[in-house]
């Protein structure tokens, strides 16, 4: 099976590809090896596709740094240090953001967090209800489900909480702000986010809204497994596997 072949497969099984997704790097006839899972190619996906005799990676999210959404140049440092390292190993990337956050990304996470079918379930917005409990508690039991040591917080512990919005992802990044204040009209009283900055911090600070912010990658980590595991059945023999990525900051 050639790239061109597993893109053919991937748009048969998922839908075809959005603006940002498709074949990033390398060339689309080479035949491939084995293909590795990952939420954004880093030099620790490239070694581990080395090791694994893996030259197709299909990623999450945007190999280049600046990502597209910066509008700027792709000719940064970073993108030269990892499309080196591509070339050298002539490994080739597909990138799947969107299809695959439909397909199970957003879902998955409410599943592994225990929180119950949504109540509002439209388009990419979900909101969960729960037994009402403290923000503290709540953020307790997060971690626990994402088996996390720490993960931060926004609002009083104090806060009491029983409607829970979904910013997954980047979602609650405020270049997002327009799907941050969609979520608010469900009249949530709490978020789980994957990742927010300050500009949303302190606006749902003023709406008396909570956080709790679990990082980017954890919290699209299960759907990306699943993935990759239905992809192993589409592919067939090729060997398929997930690479995480993990954190990448250190609390302390």
């Amino acid at each position: 099976m050639t790239v061109k072949e597993t893109i053919k497969v991937l748009n048969r099984w998922l839908g075809r590809f959005h603006q940002e997704e498709g074949l990033l790097y390398g060339d689309e006839k080479r035949s491939i090896t084995g293909i590795t899972v990952c939420w954004m190619v880093t030099e620790k996906v490239i070694d581990f596709s080395v090791k694994k005799g893996h030259n197709l990676i299909i990623s999450h999210e945007d190999l280049l740094f600046p990502p597209d959404y910066a509008f700027s140049k792709k000719e940064g440092v970073v993108s030269k240090r990892r499309t080196s390292l591509l070339k050298k190993h002539k490994i080739s990337v597909i990138r799947v953001h969107y299809l695959a956050d439909r397909y199970c990304v957003l879902d998955d996470f409410g599943k592994v967090l225990s929180l119950g079918e949504p109540v509002v379930k439209n388009g990419f917005h979900r909101v969960y209800e729960i037994k009402e409990i403290s923000l503290q508690r709540f953020a307790s039991n997060i971690k626990k489900h994402l088996k996390l040591k720490k993960v931060r917080i926004t609002g009083s512990p104090l806060w009491k909480v029983k409607r829970i919005g979904g910013l997954w992802g980047g979602l609650g990044l405020s270049i997002n702000a327009s799907f941050i204040d969609e979520i608010l009209r469900y009249n949530v009283d709490t978020v789980i986010a994957g990742e927010v900055d300050e500009y949303t911090m302190r606006a749902m600070k003023d709406m008396h809204i909570g956080i709790v912010e679990v990082g980017h990658e954890v919290s699209e980590e299960t759907g990306l497994k699943n993935f990759a595991n239905a992809l192993q059945e589409k592919i067939g023999k090729i060997p398929v596997s997930y690479c995480p990525n993990e954190l990448p900051y250190t609390l302390i």
